[in-house]
């Protein structure tokens, strides 16, 4: 199993290790590539992320039916998300761990800034109800 870490543009803790195959400098650049993709998602402290993307190839004995598989996990303050994905190709597995990682991304997102407003219309209620001027 080979193993390498990586530092994105935005600082991001990048780790991709590879089992049955060599991690090819191609391979490398794309799976950096996708994951940045995904920091754009995470915000301005994407600096604190860190993601493992762990590249599989599972059958050696044959070339048909999903051979490829990626599992990526990120950590990030408060936050983790893990994915995973079979294919035939693996550049074709690293996009779609790409999409789902921002689909998880997004929702924790989305569930996080309606908790927010929640309060916030439970404060306004609250406020509102308690008529201190007049």
């Amino acid at each position: 199993m080979s193993a390498k870490t990586l530092t994105g543009k935005k600082y991001m803790q990048i780790q991709i290790r590879a089992k049955n195959f060599d991690i090819t400098p191609a391979i490398e650049e794309y799976v950096q590539k996708k994951i940045e993709d995904v920091s754009k998602f995470i915000g301005h402290k994407s600096k604190d992320a860190m993601v493992e993307v762990r590249l599989a190839r599972t059958t050696t004995h044959h070339k048909e039916g999903e051979i490829f598989e990626v599992d990526a996990d990120i950590r990030h303050i408060g936050f983790e998300c893990d994915a995973d994905a079979e294919a035939n190709d693996l550049y074709s597995a690293i996009d779609q761990i790409k999409d789902e990682l921002i689909h998880q991304v997004e929702s924790h997102k989305e569930k996080r800034v309606s908790l927010v407003r929640q309060g916030g219309a439970q404060l306004k209620a609250m406020i509102k109800g308690l008529k201190f001027w007049k």
